[in-house]
């Protein structure tokens, strides 16, 4: 069976009932606490996660959230921060090689 290549969950946390390469996580809304978006990226174990609707926090806020996305993943999960105002190509990495945020903060 071929993986699908995303899945972007939009307001439910309900795991796909098969693997997934590329899942696009919440990350804040006024709904949502980060440890939900935790419990569902490690229910999902995907090759890569891309974090999306955190325009809701500030800066710093979105920088504890994406360390705490990259921090708590699955070992097999590398984070992607994307840039807003560029397009992207996600494709995973393949190893978890040492994660940007690991270094300091980034603009996304």
């Amino acid at each position: 069976m071929q993986l699908p290549a995303y899945l972007h969950p939009g307001d439910s946390f309900t795991p796909p009932s098969d693997q997934v390469e590329v899942l696009l996580v919440p990350t804040a809304a006024p709904w949502l606490k980060i440890a939900e978006a935790i419990d569902h990226l490690r229910a999902v174990a995907p090759r890569t996660a891309a974090p999306i609707h955190q325009a809701v926090l500030s800066a710093p806020g979105q920088q504890v959230h994406y360390r705490l996305l990259d921090s708590l993943s699955p070992p097999q999960t590398t984070v992607r921060v994307l840039d807003h105002d560029d397009p992207t190509t996600l494709s995973p990495r393949p190893s978890r090689a040492p994660h940007p945020l690991a270094d300091g903060p980034v603009d996304p």
